[in-house]
């Protein structure tokens, strides 16, 4: 009889990568500076399987390994890694069927996948809304047929925030 454990997350990610990566951070583009935080390849079908399966300590290790080069106010990786486990966690059970409706397994799988990947550059502040990551998310949700929920609601929330900002600073 022979046992076999699983591989870990940080063995399946490098694998993925495999060897296309920087020297010291095997994650990241080779001709990008590493603290650019630029991936070394498309890894959105390795974290789709990863969210399908409920993994928040793989897609936590992929979000620490693509910040770790550039963390940030200066963290321990020990620090980091638990905060991107935290968020990984937040992610992947995220209740989307409270702000979405109509949305079925995939359509939810492709925004917890593109929740990910913005992950890594957005603090997910409601600054998100003012860069290229509201046409990232309608490219990926364009396809479902999903609605929001409250949307009025949702619409006050953000007039909100930029009515907050803009007393704060020039925004």
């Amino acid at each position: 009889m022979t046992t076999s454990l699983s591989p870990s997350p940080v063995s399946e990610l490098l694998g993925f990568a495999a060897g296309q990566g920087h020297p010291d951070h095997p994650c990241l583009s080779r001709t990008h500076a590493p603290a650019s935080c630029v991936p070394c390849a498309d890894f959105s079908p390795w974290l789709r399987d990863r969210v399908a399966r409920g993994d928040a300590q793989a897609v936590g290790e992929y979000l620490f390994r693509v910040r770790e080069a550039n963390p940030g106010l200066g963290e321990s990786r020990e620090r980091l890694r638990r905060r991107y486990g935290r968020l990984a966690r937040a992610l992947l059970g995220a209740p989307l069927e409270q702000h979405l409706a109509g949305g079925d397994e995939e359509a939810f799988l492709e925004l917890r996948v593109a929740l990910v990947l913005l992950a890594v550059h957005e603090g997910f502040s409601g600054f998100i809304m003012t860069g290229e990551a509201a046409d990232f998310v309608a490219a990926i949700m364009a396809p479902h047929d999903v609605a929001l929920r409250n949307a009025c609601d949702l619409v006050e929330a953000r007039n909100r925030f930029v009515r907050e900002m803009g007393q704060e600073m020039s925004y």
